[in-house]
C-alpha cells in the first residue's frame, strides 16, 4: 500500500481511529495515574564489634571473617526482632516494611533501604531501623558479657579449687621435698592462670 493509498484509509475510517487513539490515550493516563509511588529512604550505619567475644579465643580476625561479620549485622538488621521493635516504638498496627542492608567490601558502613509509598514515612522508618537495631544488639551485648562474665567467675572458681587442693597437700607435713616442689610450680601455674582470668572478668564487668 502506498502513502496516499494509507491516507485514504485513514480518511475514511476516521472515526474508528480517532476512538482507538482516545482509548489508548485515556488507558495510558489512567495507567500513570493508578500506579503508586514508591519512595525509598537510606539510612547509614557503622557497625562494630564489641569486645564481648568468645574469652577463650583468639582475637585475629581475617577479612572473611570480617565480612561473614558484616554478613551476619545485616541479618540482624533485617530480622524479626529489629522489626517488631520498629513496631513498638513507632506504635504502629502492624509490621513495618522489611528493610533491606547493604554493604561495600571496603568498610563497616551498612546502607539501610526502606520504601515507601510516603516519603517522610520511608525516612522516618530508615531512621527508627536504625534505632532499633541499635537497641537490640546492646541488648544482646549485654547478654553476651553476662554470659562471658559466669563464664570467666566458674574458671576462677574452679582455679581457686585446685589452689586450695593444693595448700592442703603443702600443710601436710608428710610430704616429700620432690612432690612439695612440684605442687609449688603447679600451684605457682595456677595462680598466673587465675589472674589472667581476672583481669579479663574485671574488663567484662567494666564493658
Amino acid at each position: 500500500m502506498t502513502l496516499r493509498g494509507a491516507a485514504t484509509v485513514i480518511v475514511r475510517r476516521r472515526v474508528t481511529v480517532l476512538v482507538v487513539l482516545t482509548f489508548c490515550v485515556a488507558a495510558s493516563i489512567g495507567l500513570v495515574l493508578s500506579t503508586q509511588r514508591l519512595y525509598r529512604a537510606d539510612a547509614l550505619a557503622l557497625v562494630r564489634s564489641a569486645s564481648s567475644g568468645a574469652v577463650f579465643s583468639g582475637s585475629s580476625q581475617s577479612s572473611s571473617d570480617a565480612r561473614r561479620r558484616i554478613a551476619n549485622e545485616i541479618s540482624v538488621l533485617e530480622g524479626v526482632d529489629v522489626r517488631q521493635r520498629v513496631r513498638d516504638d513507632l506504635g504502629l498496627w502492624s509490621l513495618p516494611p522489611r528493610v533491606t542492608g547493604t554493604s561495600s567490601t571496603t568498610d563497616d558502613l551498612v546502607t539501610i533501604s526502606v520504601v515507601d509509598p510516603d516519603p517522610d514515612l520511608a525516612a522516618e522508618l530508615a531512621n527508627a531501623y536504625v534505632a532499633a537495631y541499635n537497641e537490640v544488639k546492646r541488648e544482646q551485648t549485654v547478654a553476651d558479657l553476662a554470659r562471658a562474665v559466669e563464664e570467666l567467675q566458674g574458671q576462677i572458681s574452679r582455679l581457686q579449687g585446685d589452689i586450695d587442693a593444693i595448700d592442703d597437700q603443702l600443710d601436710n607435713s608428710g610430704i616429700t621435698a620432690q612432690d612439695r616442689d612440684l605442687a609449688e610450680t603447679k600451684r605457682r601455674e595456677l595462680v598466673s592462670q587465675q589472674a589472667v582470668f581476672q583481669r579479663t572478668l574485671d574488663q567484662r564487668q567494666v564493658d
